[in-house]
């Protein structure tokens, strides 16, 4: 009934409990972090071409991208919709957060810049998307909503390049 050593019968399922354990702790806190390792091992670490080959090169991927978009069914669509209006959502609401504890908080132009840099770091399929204007509207909005803090044109450009 028992064997002859029940300790390596005890180390041996704590230690498979404890492995479980922590994959479970790392995939469930830690899966944006794995996300983004995985990937930077594919890609190379040094950029070789200039700005504007870079921008030609986002630009046919993008138009690439979406092309594929418009083969795929409309039923295919749904949930990258989905997914897309929920992560604007959530990224609106953050922003208006951001600017309203700014403005309570008294932070200058600089400040802000940085949080909203810091924010738009998390939500990098925003950056170069149509969807950048809207938000540039956003944060013009609620800035001149409490009047105390104010973006120009080329601050808000520098908060993009950062991203």
């Amino acid at each position: 009934m028992f064997t002859s050593d029940p300790w390596t019968d005890y180390t041996i399922a704590l230690s498979a409990l404890l492995t479980g354990y922590y994959l479970f702790v790392i995939i469930k806190f830690y899966r944006s972090d794995l996300k983004s390792l995985i990937g930077s091992i594919d890609r190379p670490s040094v950029i070789v071409a200039g700005p504007e080959a870079l921008q030609q090169k986002a630009v046919a991927s993008l138009n690439e991208s979406s092309s594929e978009l418009d083969s795929l069914q409309p039923e295919a669509l749904i949930p990258f919709k989905q997914l897309l209006s929920e992560r604007l959502e959530e990224l609106t609401g953050h922003l208006k957060e951001l600017i309203m504890e700014a403005h309570q908080k008294r932070y200058s132009s600089q400040d802000l810049m940085i949080l909203l840099q810091m924010t738009l770091r998390e939500y990098p399929t925003i950056t170069g998307s149509p969807f950048q204007r809207m938000i540039n509207n956003l944060i013009d909005s609620e800035c001149a909503k409490y009047g105390s803090m104010h973006l120009n044109a080329q601050d808000k450009v520098m908060i993009w390049k950062s991203v």
